[in-house]
């Protein structure tokens, strides 16, 4: 079933403002053939009391391009645009630099503050001493990613006196950032589905309501 369809399946106790917990039991990936396999738990508490009803589900994501699983209960839900997706998205480019700034330290924070307005706790800032080290050298590649990363950090140089070098390097594969990927369908957008802190980024997604976990 797609996720809409899961959805569907669920609206009843949505509707009846049933308690529900979300909860990865295990995966099972094979990064090479760019597959991921989740076992969604989902423990449904009744509003007006009664036994719990469990509901199990494997998630089964093709065209992997990044994920990250933590044990957990959370919701869960579907994304074509998020943070997440952003260095995998057009536009993207590589900010180059020449010179240097009067005051290093506020030039990180307001780096740290244009990075974070974009991706907030999502993805990392980096290093700041790697960052420090590269702007004290007074030219060179600053970063890459998406364009509205590199114009932010751009206009940050700007602002302190250092002049940037923005350029697009837009190309009609997306970015493989992690886990060593070689290859990702491009058949259609990268989408990302959200569990807590969890997440994968995939191409396809299948649904399927199983009784028992795989393999058990």
């Amino acid at each position: 079933m797609t996720f809409d369809a899961f959805k569907i399946l669920l609206l009843p106790y949505y509707e009846r403002d049933d308690e529900m917990y979300f909860q990865a039991i295990e995966y099972k990936s094979d990064l090479e053939k760019n597959w991921l396999s989740l076992l969604l738990k989902i423990i449904i508490v009744p509003e007006e009391g009664g036994p719990s009803v469990i509901k199990l589900f494997v998630f089964h994501f093709t065209g992997i391009i990044d994920f990250r699983i933590s044990v957990g209960a959370w919701s869960i839900d579907i994304y074509d645009q998020h943070p997440l997706l952003l260095n995998h998205l057009n536009p993207k480019g590589i900010l180059f630099f020449r010179g240097t700034a009067m005051n290093m330290d506020f030039v990180l924070l307001d780096l740290w503050r244009a990075h974070y307005s974009i991706f907030g706790d999502w993805i990392p800032f980096g290093s700041p001493d790697e960052y420090y080290t590269l702007l004290k050298g007074g030219y060179g590649k600053l970063t890459e990613g998406h364009w509205s990363m590199i114009k932010s950090f751009s206009d940050v140089l700007h602002k302190h006196g250092v002049i940037p070098n923005p350029v697009e390097t837009t190309t009609s594969n997306s970015i493989l950032n992690s886990h060593t990927l070689t290859h990702a369908s491009v058949s259609m957008a990268p989408r990302v589905c959200i569990m807590g802190k969890s997440y994968v980024i995939f191409k396809e997604l299948e649904i399927t309501e199983t009784e028992v976990p795989p393999d058990k």
